[in-house]
């Protein structure tokens, strides 16, 4: 069957043709057969089916190269412990970051449920969607038993969303700086043998079935894992050909914490380990060392950067964006769980940068969406197949209505730097109109298709109230 969005201006993310102000796009099956002027297309392909784009955006569907899918049911619970720790009287900044989550998250992953998990996957599915996200890393370190990943696999294969599961590890055999931060215990059920396994199982289900999930390993941050399991997870990675995903010097006393224990920093010994690689990828890398910077350009391993987290959520912190884009390093956009709007990603992207730097250029908007799309596919190692708009990639892309009185006037003479900054400084997110993933609608003209809106917003409702009344400190401190 071929699919045809005709009509609008296409950005396609191809210096070669970087914007069609009335241009199409044609799909059959799951791939794009054709991205050029609306008549030449309409000329060549018969569509069984037609999205009409006139007066809107088309672009490609974004990446979400970092969250937590199932947090979006403890964003009431991340409120109240950001307020309760705000408002401790001995609050210790350094430590921010580790007390916010002690009193949410850990908590809530502690008594999560596969029926919580599946309502908290799709909730966040049909926010990610409507903000352009057709593609999602969900490091998920709840329940992660092999029948409870494959369900998650499951859940994510119903709504139709390209998806890696970074399965989180923690072996038991924790290291000193995981009770130094008071990681609750909890978090380490299974030994490393028993992780390696699960993982290596969870793979094997779940990668030869699915075109569209992949499981990865993902040791969950270098705070409570060796760096000798980093090196067998490195060893499992490079077996099936999959990725590494893991937090990298995220709080403000890590890099500190961490050099205490071992005499270097995190980046430093993982490279000399021979952990990194260009599928590794670490999840905000707010204090990174310039020599840190420097390995990651070398080996070509990933930053994914977490703005709006960083500056309201968990840590805060601004990842050092332009230098490592400068020595070579590959960036990434992600969300961070209890956020899942890509705009204000980007929007928050843009503005950490300038006010940091003061440079109103440090990263334009063209640069900040080629990260949020190329940038999350280079981290996959999916780059030949997302994050443009060109014959023979995947159909994944996303149509913006831009007739909206905050998005209106648009300028007569427009190209596509300029239109990204119109709809990265003005947009919301909710202007997302329509959008394709490996060549199916899955939002039509505002109505999400694969599931019942109204139906999940209930479940994730019901999915939170019980896990409010199942979520106590006292479960899992």
């Amino acid at each position: 069957m071929t699919l045809l969005i005709e009509g609008g201006m296409v950005i396609t993310n191809n210096p070669a043709q970087p914007l069609l102000v009335e241009g199409a796009v044609a799909v059959e099956g799951d791939k794009i057969v054709a991205v050029g002027r609306a008549e030449e297309v309409k000329r060549n392909y018969t569509a069984e089916e037609i999205v009409d784009a006139r007066g809107k955006l088309v672009i490609p569907g974004m990446v979400n190269a970092h969250t937590h899918l199932f947090q979006v049911l403890a964003r009431g619970r991340f409120a109240e412990a950001t307020a309760a720790v705000a408002s401790a009287p001995t609050a210790d900044k350094d430590m921010w970051l580790w007390n916010i989550l002690k009193k949410s998250m850990f908590p809530t992953s502690a008594v999560l449920t596969v029926k919580d998990l599946v309502a908290g996957t799709h909730l966040a599915c049909v926010e990610m969607v409507r903000s352009g996200i057709t593609c999602v890393v969900d490091n998920h370190y709840g329940p992660t038993d092999k029948a409870t990943v494959v369900k998650l696999a499951e859940a994510l294969e119903k709504f139709g969303m390209r998806s890696v599961i970074a399965r989180g590890i923690a072996p038991k055999e924790k290291p000193p700086l995981a009770d130094k931060v008071r990681i609750p215990g909890h978090v380490f059920k299974y030994s490393s043998e028993e992780e390696l396994r699960i993982t290596e199982e969870c793979i094997l289900e779940v990668n030869r079935q699915s075109s569209l999930i992949q499981v990865w390993p993902a040791p969950l941050s270098e705070m409570y894992i060796s760096p000798e399991f980093y090196a067998k997870t490195h060893e499992l990675a490079k077996k099936y050909d999959v990725g590494i995903h893991t937090h990298m010097v995220e709080g403000t006393a890590d890099p500190k914490l961490y050099v205490e224990e071992y005499g270097r920093r995190p980046v430093e010994l993982l490279y000399e380990l021979g952990v990194l690689f260009p599928k590794f990828q670490m999840a905000h890398g707010t204090w990174l060392s310039d020599v840190e910077i420097e390995l990651i350009g070398k080996t070509g391993a990933t930053v994914v950067h977490n703005p709006f987290s960083n500056a309201l959520g968990y840590s805060p912190g601004v990842a050092p964006i332009p230098k490592l884009l400068e020595k070579g390093g590959n960036v990434a956009l992600g969300t961070d769980g209890v956020f899942e709007n890509m705009f204000e990603a980007l929007k928050m992207a843009i503005g950490l940068q300038r006010v940091t730097h003061l440079d109103p250029f440090a990263l334009p908007a063209d640069k900040v969406f080629e990260l949020a799309t190329l940038g999350g596919a280079r981290a996959l190692g999916l780059e030949k197949q997302l994050g443009s708009l060109e014959p023979g990639k995947k159909a994944d892309l996303v149509v913006v209505d831009v007739k909206k009185p905050y998005l209106t006037p648009l300028s007569r003479e427009v190209t596509a730097c300029g239109l990204l900054y119109h709809l990265i400084l003005f947009g919301t997110g909710t202007e997302v109109d329509t959008a394709v993933i490996n060549g199916k609608i899955v939002l039509e003209e505002g109505v999400i298709k694969p599931v019942d809106e109204a139906r999940v917003r209930e479940e994730a409702q019901e999915a939170a109230d019980d896990l409010a009344q199942r979520f106590t400190e006292a479960d899992v401190l």
